[in-house]
């Protein structure tokens, strides 16, 4: 039993966990934080420097759950306001399509990235390799490569319900790919640059991306190397509702098949009912093949959205929007998460959380928040091959015009969905307005700042 005067930390840390595991989250909040400023026995003072990492990071788990709570009671006392006749879900707004030719990369990034808004870029896989992409390229490149490849599993807590199945070379996946005992096996996120490079130096990184701040860190820093990487599935085989880590933007291209993406704002995602089990990463528990709207009402409130990926097109995802993705036809494709201007605050936030227990995560966390990290974006800038893009340098000749205006707005700049901060292009303004709850973006003739209002 817990004592009005007991000071050992690790006797509230147990009360906050088991607090925190039965839903109790404030409750759970008040222990942990509690434990953590409790000075520690000295006998027990090395161990205590070692559990207050696993205090700290079970606090920040508990206060995102707690942020949760608070969306979804207020999400249902906006329910009851309304008062709906029946039970239904609000119809999946289309993606917007944009051909490559018609997209200049400010109009990328202002519209689409600032905005946290998916979009579909036509026209633009076909320019992304040195030759075309098939099952069969594939196989001839990274046959003997060893795979271990992932099998839907409905309870699993592990992410978009995924779980490794068994290890194989490429050659054997793809031999049975079309087999119906191999319906669930997904080769699934295999990154390109660390298990066949070769297939990486194929390549060309299009110009959206190319500015990507994990290309600025350190050799062997996490993130540098991780992506693209490689998805091939079977038809029908799904990646139930998952955000990708580390607050990342991320883009997909399809050189094969058709894959369905329902995707939603990240202000949507309380209303999908997550879960944070053994990371910061949510299990949701909607099933949106058949939504039970008794069970899950606050689906209601969501603003979902949905395409069907087609060969040929790439898909930009922004940081932080659930999404699932339906693999309609056998595919093949490509995905990479990537860091800008767009997304960095959030990745910031995210990486001082995961390097509570990462050592890697911390590092790249020093790296990104240090005074001497170039921060500014070229909007110039062209498609880089893959050697091009992997030994970014800062150079003086190069324009970089897309910037933080001063110290002050670093830390204020760009959270998906918010607008609380100022970013300056040199050549270019955006307006940005609300219409029908979306935020709107058009280019302004007479002035040379763009003013980004909370």
């Amino acid at each position: 039993m817990l004592k009005k005067d007991d000071t050992r930390a690790d006797v509230y840390a147990a009360l906050g966990s088991f607090l925190e595991c039965s839903g109790q989250y404030l409750n759970a909040k008040h222990h942990l934080e509690k434990a953590i400023h409790l000075k520690p026995d000295s006998n027990i003072h090395k161990w205590y420097l070692i559990l207050a990492k696993d205090y700290r990071w079970l606090l920040y788990k508990v206060r995102k759950q707690i942020q949760v709570q608070k969306a979804q009671i207020e999400g249902l006392q906006k329910l009851e306001h309304l008062e709906l006749d029946t039970k239904i879900m609000t119809p999946y707004r289309p993606v917007q399509r944009i051909s490559v030719n018609d997209l200049p990369f400010e109009d990328f990034f202002y519209k689409y990235e600032l905005t946290s808004t998916p979009v579909v870029i036509t026209g633009i896989v076909s320019k992304m390799t040195t030759e075309p992409w098939t099952l069969d390229h594939i196989k001839q490149k990274a046959g003997d490569c060893m795979v271990t490849v992932k099998t839907p599993v409905q309870e699993s807590v592990e992410w978009a319900r995924l779980e490794d199945s068994k290890t194989t070379t490429v050659t054997e996946f793809l031999r049975d790919l079309d087999k119906p005992e191999s319906k669930n096996n997904y080769l699934f996120d295999w990154s390109l640059p660390v298990h066949c490079p070769a297939l990486a130096q194929e390549l060309t990184i299009p110009k959206y991306f190319a500015n990507d701040f994990l290309q600025r860190t350190a050799p062997g820093t996490l993130y540098k190397d991780s992506w693209p990487s490689l998805f091939i599935a079977p038809a029908g085989l799904t990646s139930e509702l998952h955000v990708d880590a580390f607050g990342s933007n991320f883009w997909m291209a399809l050189f094969e098949g058709k894959k369905r993406w329902v995707f939603f704002s990240s202000k949507d995602a309380p209303y999908l009912y997550p879960r944070y089990e053994y990371s910061m990463d949510p299990v949701f528990d909607v099933d949106l093949s058949a939504p039970d709207l008794n069970t899950h009402p606050l689906l209601q409130l969501t603003e979902p959205m949905e395409c069907i990926l087609q060969p040929g097109e790439l898909l930009f995802v922004p940081a932080g929007c659930p999404h699932r993705v339906e693999n309609l036809e056998k595919s093949l494709a490509i995905s990479a998460n990537f860091v800008d201007l767009s997304n960095l605050e959030l990745v910031k936030e995210e990486l001082y959380v995961n390097s509570i227990m990462d050592q890697r995560a911390q590092d790249l966390y020093l790296q990104i928040t240090n005074q001497d990290f170039v921060y500014d974006m070229n909007s110039q800038i062209k498609d880089l091959k893959w050697s091009e893009f992997k030994n970014w340098k800062y150079s003086q000749n190069e324009k970089y015009d897309i910037k933080f205006l001063n110290d002050e707005h670093k830390k204020h700049v760009c959270l998906p969905g918010q607008f609380n901060g100022l970013v300056i292009h040199e050549r270019e303004n955006y307006m940005f307005y609300e219409e029908n709850g979306q935020i709107k973006a058009e280019l302004e003739d007479h002035s040379n700042e763009l003013h980004l209002h909370a």
